[in-house]
């Protein structure tokens, strides 16, 4: 490890993509050990101001090193494939990447000891589809939930299967995300919102 903080150590999967090169150098901010693992499809430019200050170590999430969370106090889980029509496009990655590959990372984390767990899940789960504008208000978690997709459908499968190895020394948290959009050092051109810039 490169940093000279003394914090504890977060690993963040996906931290070279869009809104982890944006988390990433915050956690060093607020004086936390980051360890980075990512596979690079984009590459890791997008981490070169902290470069010097995390470790980053190139991988893919479905087959995870179980060492590297030796030492890790909580780990937050941003790798995946990350819209509708990547899912649609590679189902089967998606089903090994966003569901099955998840669910086993937290199920390492809660066997290394590791008591905090956040997975990156998405707000598409509460999809009421198209033609429904009366059901498209603000939505909380206690909504009822309605995935279609297989995108939507294996986030909220991760979910519930992360949500049940909760106990009284594993605290996993959910992060339903809605379409995110603003700079990032590994800008995402694809969201509809960025469009708009």
């Amino acid at each position: 490890m490169k940093s000279n903080h003394e914090g504890p150590l977060v690993l963040v999967t996906g931290g070279a993509g869009y809104i982890g090169c944006r988390l990433v150098p915050a956690l060093v901010d607020a004086g936390y050990r980051v360890r980075v693992f990512d596979v690079m499809f984009y590459g890791g430019a997008g981490l070169d101001e902290v470069r010097d200050d995390i470790e980053v170590i190139e991988g893919d999430i479905r087959s995870f090193p179980p060492e590297l969370l030796d030492g890790v106090s909580a780990i937050i889980n941003l790798a995946g494939l990350s819209t509708e029509p990547a899912a649609e496009y590679r189902p089967e990655a998606n089903q090994a990447i966003n569901f099955r590959a998840a669910v086993e990372l937290a199920t390492l984390a809660k066997e290394k000891k590791v008591r905090r767990f956040i997975q990156a899940s998405s707000g598409s789960i509460y999809d009421v589809g198209a033609g429904h504008p009366e059901k498209d208000v603000l939505h909380t978690e206690d909504f009822p939930v309605a995935p279609f997709r297989i995108y939507s459908i294996t986030k909220r499968e991760a979910e519930k299967e992360i949500l049940a190895m909760r106990d009284e020394c594993f605290t996993p948290v959910i992060l339903r995300k809605g379409s995110v959009y603003g700079y990032s050092p590994r800008m995402r051109f694809d969201l509809v919102v960025t469009l708009l810039f």
